[in-house]
C-alpha cells in the first residue's frame, strides 16, 4: 500500500467513525468481459458505500501508467454505463 493509499484509508476510517459513510473496503475487483471473453481484471484501490446507497470506486494514483489509462477507459466504457449507482474518483 502506498503512502497516498494509507492516508486515504485513514481518511475513510475517520469518515466511517463520523458516520459520513456506511462502509468501505480495499482492492475491489472488477472483471472486464467482452462477448463472453475475459479481457482483464481491474483492482480499484477502494470501494466506498455511501449513506445514500451510492457506491464510489476510488483509485489513488501517484503515476499514471499506460496500463492504468487503458483500464480506466475500459471502466468508463464497459462498467460505469451499466452501473449508474457507481461513481469513479481518482485521488492524486
Amino acid at each position: 500500500m502506498s503512502k497516498l493509499e494509507a492516508n486515504y484509508a485513514y481518511e475513510l476510517d475517520m469518515r466511517l467513525k463520523a458516520k459520513q459513510i456506511k462502509a468501505w473496503d480495499k482492492q475491489h475487483k472488477i472483471s472486464f468481459d467482452v462477448n463472453g471473453k475475459h479481457i482483464c481484471n481491474y483492482y480499484v484501490d477502494f470501494i466506498v458505500y455511501h449513506n445514500d446507497d451510492t457506491i464510489e470506486l476510488v483509485e489513488c494514483k501517484g503515476m499514471e501508467t499506460d496500463i492504468w489509462k487503458l483500464k480506466r477507459r475500459l471502466l468508463e466504457a464497459l462498467f460505469l454505463p451499466e452501473h449508474p449507482e457507481y461513481s469513479y474518483t481518482v485521488v492524486k
